[in-house]
């Protein structure tokens, strides 16, 4: 029944995650000092009836920054709302800037904080550039966050403490033309109505056919080449940085690809939160990111809660299959997937049909060898 993440040192960073339905708060910090709180998304924590503490909550802290993140409070709870500071001396050098305020409030401490506390702010939530088809920031977090406020129907930013936050609905990676134009590449990327509940598959697609997801897309040379060989077919490509988004969904208008949709978005929340349950046929992972510096094997694709994510939208029978040059990280990956549940390792021979990526091309030009995997769900 406590908070997800906890700070109770000093020099620490907690970026990127996603914290929801704890008892206790999302984030706190007790006796901390210099801890950065940065891009994460904190919705519905503090379940517990006697725990008021916020989504974020400090306590006896000094210089903390609580910068880019995403707050929903559950209903019932207006009065500590999304971040709560504890009314002692010790806390100082707050600094609250470019927040998004989902639901609740801002929760007693913020305008103290901004007012009395040393604090460095610039206000304490996002308040300017947000139109119909422009983020108010970048990063997938907080442009889901900005859509799923626009369930309210508004286009307006309203500021100030405990002010809610609403726009409306807004494409990832383009934007709306001066002269009303649409961009046909824009078509190309799916942009989920609602960011906290699984997609319907026919808001992905029109047409009923398996679905085969690339992971990690990159520019789309391997999707464009996998939809070509397989128009029965229907494929997702995800990626996260915008240049490639953009870059996939102007190929596919260029050649003419009818079965390509993007979703920009991180993996690990489109698994567990946008995609659909048992609904892709295969799940391709080729190439990702293998992390080599010890302290940033956390950030690997391939960890158990991927595993068990990517298991729930695998529908029967559906496979993963996965290639890497690294061998270190090949052999990270057979040890998380001897581990998975719900798996089984097939065989997978040279197969002529199955198009490379770029990289692979690169790394075979290099004369490097190429580890792959592949299973199938049981």
């Amino acid at each position: 029944q406590g908070s997800k993440l906890g700070a109770y040192a000093g020099r620490i960073l907690i970026q990127g995650h996603v914290c929801s339905q704890n008892g206790g708060s999302g984030i706190h910090t007790y006796e901390s000092d210099h801890v950065d709180i940065l891009d994460n998304v904190l919705w519905l924590n503090n379940q517990t009836p006697e725990f008021n503490n916020g989504q974020i909550f400090v306590n006896d802290s000094s210089d903390i920054r609580i910068a880019g993140n995403t707050l929903a409070a559950p209903e019932g709870k207006p009065a500590t709302g999304n971040f709560k500071r504890a009314a002692r001396p010790a806390n100082e050098g707050i600094v609250w800037k470019d927040n998004v305020i989902l639901a609740g409030q801002a929760g007693k401490g913020t305008r103290t904080a901004t007012r009395s506390s040393r604090c460095r702010s610039r206000g304490t939530t996002r308040t300017a550039r947000c139109s119909q088809n422009e983020p108010a920031w970048r990063g997938w977090r907080r442009h889901a966050g900005c859509s799923v406020a626009a369930l309210s129907g508004k286009r307006r930013l309203r500021a100030g403490a405990g002010a809610r936050i609403a726009c409306a609905p807004m494409r990832a990676a383009f934007r709306e033309k001066e002269s009303g134009e649409v961009d046909p590449a824009e078509k190309i990327e799916f942009v989920p109505a609602d960011y906290f509940a699984r997609a319907p598959l026919r808001d992905i697609f029109e047409r009923e056919a398996p679905l085969e997801v690339d992971i990690g897309c990159g520019e789309g040379g391997f999707l464009e080449a996998m939809a070509v060989k397989h128009p029965d077919h229907n494929f997702l490509g995800i990626e996260r940085l915008l240049g490639r988004v953009r870059k996939v969904c102007r190929g596919v208008v260029h050649n003419q690809i009818p079965n390509i949709r993007v979703l920009r978005i991180e993996t690990a929340y489109a698994l567990r939160y946008v995609l659909p349950v048992e609904s892709v046929a295969v799940a391709h992972v080729l190439f990702p990111d293998p992390w080599p510096k010890r302290h940033h094997q956390p950030r690997r694709l391939i960890q158990d809660g991927f595993m068990e994510a990517l298991h729930g939208i695998l529908a029967a029978g559906g496979e993963l299959r996965i290639k890497t040059d690294d061998e270190p990280y090949f052999l990270w990956m057979e040890k998380v997937l001897a581990k998975a549940k719900g798996y089984e390792r097939l065989d997978w021979p040279d197969d002529p049909e199955y198009p490379i990526t770029d990289f692979e091309r690169r790394f075979l030009a290099q004369g490097l060898p190429i580890y792959r995997a592949r299973l199938r769900k049981v």
